[in-house]
Order: C-alpha cells, then structure tokens, then sequence
C-alpha cells in the first residue's frame, strides 16, 4: 500500500472566478510612513529651526557693531581743569616766553590745568597750558612754524617744526610735540632739609582712539603716583611729578598709559 496518493483534479476556474479571487486577496500599493518615524522627525525638524535661528541670528550680528565692554581706567590725580577763558589765554600770549623772545599772536590748543611743584606744598596751584603761534618767527633753523609751547607756569620753549608736524602711527601711538621739566630745590621755611621737587610737562600727538593720558615716575624700589592729563583734538598733555624730595635723588624716568574711550588700554608702541 502506498501512501503517496495523486492531488484530486482541480478544475479549471472561469475568468469571473479568477478576477474576484485577485479583488479579495490584493489590494493597491499605497506608499506610507510609518509612524514610529513621526516624533524622530519632529525633533529633527526642530533641532533645524533652531540651528536655522541661530545662523540667521549670527548673521544679522555681523552687521551690527560688537557689544561695547566698559572697563575701569585706574585711578590717577586730575590735571585737567577744563576751558581756559579768553582772558587767561590773552594774559599768557604775553607772559609766555621762550628762547628767541617772541610772542605769540595765534592760540593753536590751551587747557586750564592743575600743577603741583611747589617746596612750601602749596595747594590748588593752576595755570594754562597752550600751543601757540608766531605769526612772523625769527629766521632760526629748524624753527621756521613758529610754535611755541607755553606752560602753566608761564615758562615756554620754541618747538621744532619736525617735532610739529610729525604724526602718530599704528606702531607708535604716542609722539612728543615738546617737554620741558621744571626743577625746583632749596630749603622749605619751616627749615627742613634740602629739597628737590621736579615736575615735567609735556605735549604729545596721540591715535584717535586714544580718549585718555596718564604718567607718573618710576624709579628703583618704587614710582610716583599716577597723573591723568587731556586729550583733546588728537594733542594730548601730560604732568608728572615725583614724589621724592631728599637728595640725592636716584635715577628715574617716566611711564605713560593710554585709555581709549570704553576705558580700554591703548598700547603705546
């Protein structure tokens, strides 16, 4: 006996039979996402918005000026008193005198300002300081602009005119016009010993970025306290004085800082 028995004979199915069996069993192919993809999308598609925000951001930022940081200038004693008035500057154009004795007929640049020698420690000791103008110098080489730079104390120096017109670069933001120091020693009244106090000012061409001056005194072991000076229409003014009186003094020289407007520091060279 076999067991490998002959499939019944189907018959064959009808056209109608075979097209309803093909509508039950198939349907249309319908292209669909599946859903777990749905909230992977959504973040995907927020992380875009806010990537997008941020160049859009970024880029607007560009056209727009960086934020301005404001720092500290340090502490320094005050020179600038303000305006001179026209009647301290007429007063100066007579009293200020230089080498080649020639007075002044044009004010180029003034300011009232503070100063400070003094061997009796004399306070709210003031005056103007100015750049002035002969309008018909003295044939001297070397001095044929008649510039003259008048202290606060009366006393002036003919600058030279290679002094004048030079200018300030990016890799030097601070050139000297003129100095003049003024020394003065002798023995205070109250009898104590000899003395030397030295004060020197000094007019300068600064970078236009640079808003603000100041200077002091270093010597070995220790520096005079800081001064704050003027800038004003690129020319700035400077005074320092030392803070020793005994003699001998030890050797010193000067130190300078500049600030820009948000109180930055401006490097001088």
């Amino acid at each position: 006996m076999t067991t490998k028995l002959a499939p019944p004979r189907v018959p064959p199915l009808s056209e109608s039979q075979r097209a309803r069996l093909r509508n039950q069993v198939m349907h249309p192919a319908v292209r669909r996402t599946p859903r777990r993809w749905a909230v992977p999308i959504a973040a995907v598609a927020a992380v875009a918005a806010v990537i997008a925000g941020a160049t859009l951001a970024g880029h607007w930022g560009e056209k727009t000026a960086p934020p301005v940081i404001n720092s500290p200038v340090p502490d320094a004693i005050t020179v600038d008193l303000g305006p001179a008035s026209a009647a301290e500057l007429a007063k100066l154009k007579q009293s200020c005198r230089t080498a080649l004795y020639q007075p002044a007929d044009e004010v180029l640049w003034s300011r009232k300002v503070k100063r400070f020698a003094s061997l009796d420690n004399a306070k709210n000791l003031t005056g103007v300081v100015a750049l002035m103008r002969v309008s018909q110098p003295k044939a001297q080489p070397g001095h044929s602009l008649g510039i003259l730079f008048c202290t606060a104390t009366g006393q002036g120096d003919d600058v030279l005119d290679g002094r004048w017109t030079a200018g300030p670069t990016p890799a030097q933001g601070m050139l000297t016009i003129d100095e003049l120091t003024y020394v003065q020693g002798g023995m205070p009244p109250n009898g104590a010993p000899l003395i030397e106090i030295k004060e020197t000012w000094g007019m300068y061409r600064v970078r236009p970025e640079i808003t603000r001056i100041q200077a002091r005194w270093v010597w070995s072991g220790g520096a005079s306290p800081w001064y704050e000076g003027v800038v004003q229409d690129g020319i700035a003014y400077a005074d320092a004085t030392d803070s020793l009186t005994q003699l001998p003094k030890p050797h010193s020289v000067r130190e300078f800082r500049a600030f820009d407007k948000n109180g930055n520091p401006v490097p001088l060279s």
